[in-house]
C-alpha cells in the first residue's frame, strides 16, 4: 500500500483521548447511515412522501432519520479539528463535502433537528433504555411527524415559511436524483464523502494510519 507523504499524515501519537472520543462519535454515526443506505425503490409514480409505498417509505424514513442524527454530531468534528488542527484536516474536509451535498441549508437543518427532537421524544423507543425488550425506533412515525409540521425560519435575512412535508419530499428527490437534483448525483457525492469520513474517523479512533 502506498503511504502518504509524511507531511500529509496525521501524527496520531499526538491525537489526544478527547479527539479520539469526539471522532469516535462521528465514526459510529457514519457507520449507521452507511449501513442503512441502499438503493431506494425507483417508482416514478411516487413523487412525494405521502405517495410512497410502504417499503420505500420505511427505507426513506430510516435513511433520513439516521442522517439527521448524524448531522447533529457535526459539532464533534469541529471540536476534534480545534483540538488536533491540521493533523485531522482530511476528516474535516470530507465532512464538509458530505454536508455541502445534502439538500438542506443551515436554517432548514436547525428547524429539522428541532422537529426531529420532538418526534423522537414522542417515540416510546426513546425511553426504553434498560427494559428487557426494547422496541425498535419508529422511524416512519418520526418522519410522519416531521412531514406534518410547519414553521418559520430566518434565511438570508428573511422570515420564510418551512414545511416538513416539503423537506421530506426534497430529500426523496435528492435521494433519487429527481426534481431539482437531475443535473448531478449529489446523493452519490454525499455518500462517497461519508465513506471517507467513516474510514478516516475509524483510523483516528483506533490510532492507526498507513
Amino acid at each position: 500500500m502506498t503511504q502518504r507523504p509524511e507531511d500529509e499524515r496525521p501524527d496520531l501519537n499526538r491525537v489526544t483521548d478527547a479527539v479520539v472520543f469526539h471522532v469516535g462519535i462521528v465514526a459510529a454515526g457514519a457507520r449507521e447511515v452507511l449501513e442503512t443506505a441502499k438503493p431506494l425503490l425507483q417508482d416514478e409514480r411516487a413523487r412525494s412522501w405521502s405517495d410512497l409505498d410502504p417499503a420505500a417509505k420505511e427505507q426513506l424514513a430510516h435513511e433520513l432519520c439516521w442522517t439527521v442524527e448524524l448531522e447533529q454530531r457535526g459539532p464533534y468534528v469541529g471540536t476534534a479539528f480545534l483540538l488536533a488542527g491540521e493533523r485531522i484536516r482530511d476528516l474535516q474536509r470530507s465532512w464538509d463535502r458530505f454536508h455541502d451535498n445534502l439538500p438542506f441549508d443551515a436554517a432548514e437543518w436547525r428547524w429539522l433537528n428541532a422537529a426531529y427532537g420532538v418526534a423522537a421524544e414522542e417515540d416510546p423507543a426513546t425511553w426504553a433504555n434498560g427494559h428487557d425488550a426494547e422496541p425498535t425506533p419508529d422511524f416512519v412515525g418520526r418522519l410522519r411527524h416531521i412531514a406534518s409540521r410547519h414553521g418559520h425560519i430566518i434565511n438570508r435575512g428573511h422570515v420564510v415559511e418551512v414545511s416538513g412535508g416539503e423537506l421530506v419530499d426534497r430529500w426523496w428527490d435528492w435521494r433519487r436524483g429527481a426534481g431539482d437534483f437531475t443535473d448531478r448525483d449529489a446523493a452519490g457525492e454525499a455518500f462517497e464523502a461519508l465513506r471517507h469520513v467513516r474510514d478516516l474517523a475509524t483510523l483516528i479512533e483506533r490510532r492507526e494510519f498507513e
